[in-house]
């Protein structure tokens, strides 16, 4: 098999691929009405489009052959739709761990400058097509640049996520942030190297068609890695979204009309804390609000003006107090035993949270514990 037949027979692969992960994604269906589920579906269309454009860009090199016949033309849509899937996966990447990020106004800036570079790129190659390269070079360095500023913002925005996260959730967002973290650099490194090709075409450097195809072809095979690694990704994500609560829960109680929240909100709270449900596992503000009959931000507005906490902080307070009552009652009980019926997920993670909360950790609590309660005796 020679080198074209075998570049074809890549491309041949990686376009159905591609576009059979983006149909399977928009192929699933989500009946539920909770801030998770609306996750999951700005995640799973974000993906698809953004399979669908790398996939079409794929087909149509395939199609008309254009890294060999017009390699000019090639980079200029390559580096249009790296740069389009650069946005929309930057945007729907860091929406999800900082909300405060997806303003109409940021986001718009941000298409506004990816159409200006477009209009510039594609009227370039229509009224001077010999300064084409140095377009694409340029909106590849532009497209480059964004890619980094959106996974600097991540970083610091994961930093920001995992201090406010609590530590019940912690192995979950771990898992999250890691899969953000590693998409982000997938599409970073294929920006990468579609600065190097549209920039190794310019005249100082002068690619040969050979070395430009070999390049493309490790885009294409970059690009099938990053749209699997996306996919199994996302169904991770899906069956375990429940355990990981991404919203931010601070409330601003000045903003807050309490002419529309529930009458019975206070009531209806106090009911759920007498059932003892907080000890329940894997407990999130939608499914708590749920149980009460209330809005999440009905649940949230409570937690801050009666307890002055977060959510997280005021369920964690609910269930120390219960494990206090059973490390009284019974000072020898196992603390797994007590993390499991307190809805702790771990043994670990109780006497974590305890630590932190108490101030000590549960084994110095009861023996303090039991020396007051001894000298009280005698």
């Amino acid at each position: 098999m020679n080198f074209e037949s075998l570049v074809q027979n890549i491309y041949l692969m990686a376009w159905p691929l591609i576009f059979s992960l983006a149909i399977s994604l928009l192929c699933l269906r989500s009946h539920a009405k909770l801030r998770s589920e609306e996750i999951l579906t700005q995640m799973r269309y974000a993906i698809s489009i953004s399979a669908f454009a790398i996939g079409g860009n794929i087909l149509i090199e395939w199609l008309l052959d254009l890294k060999t016949s017009d390699p000019d033309l090639s980079w200029a849509i390559t580096i249009s739709m790296a740069y389009f899937t650069n946005i929309l996966l930057g945007v729907m990447l860091l929406s999800l761990i900082d909300e405060r990020f997806v303003s109409r106004q940021r986001v718009r800036l941000v298409w506004i400058i990816f159409l200006a570079s477009m209009a510039a790129l594609w009227g370039t190659m229509m009224l001077a097509p010999q300064h084409l390269r140095i377009g694409i070079g340029v909106v590849a360095v532009i497209s480059f640049c964004n890619a980094i500023y959106f996974f600097l913002r991540q970083v610091r925005s994961s930093k920001q996520l995992a201090r406010r996260m609590d530590e019940y959730y912690s192995t979950e967002t771990q898992t999250f942030n890691r899969w953000i973290f590693t998409s982000s650099i997938l599409d970073i490194i294929a920006t990468a190297l579609c600065v190097v090709g549209s920039i190794g075409a310019l005249p100082p450097f002068s690619m040969s068609i050979r070395s430009s195809v070999l390049l493309r072809v490790v885009i294409v095979l970059g690009s099938v890695v990053m749209f699997v690694y996306l996919f199994v990704g996302f169904l991770n994500f899906a069956l375990r979204y429940k355990k990981i609560d991404l919203t931010n829960d601070d409330v601003d109680l000045s903003k807050v009309d309490e002419s529309k929240l529930d009458p019975e909100l206070q009531t209806k709270a106090e009911n759920w804390v007498k059932g003892q449900n907080y000890l329940l596992a894997e407990l999130n503000a939608d499914e708590v609000a749920a149980q009460m009959g209330v809005k999440r931000s009905e649940l949230l507005y409570y937690t801050h003006k009666y307890h002055e906490t977060s959510f997280r902080e005021w369920v964690f307070q609910l269930r120390l107090e219960e494990a206090k009552k059973m490390l009284k009652n019974d000072p020898k009980m196992n603390l797994a035993d007590v993390a499991e019926q307190t809805g702790f997920a771990s043994k670990a993670q109780f006497v974590m949270i305890f630590t932190k909360q108490v101030g000590v950790s549960p084994e110095r609590w009861v023996s303090t514990n039991a020396i007051l309660k001894g000298g009280e005796e005698a």
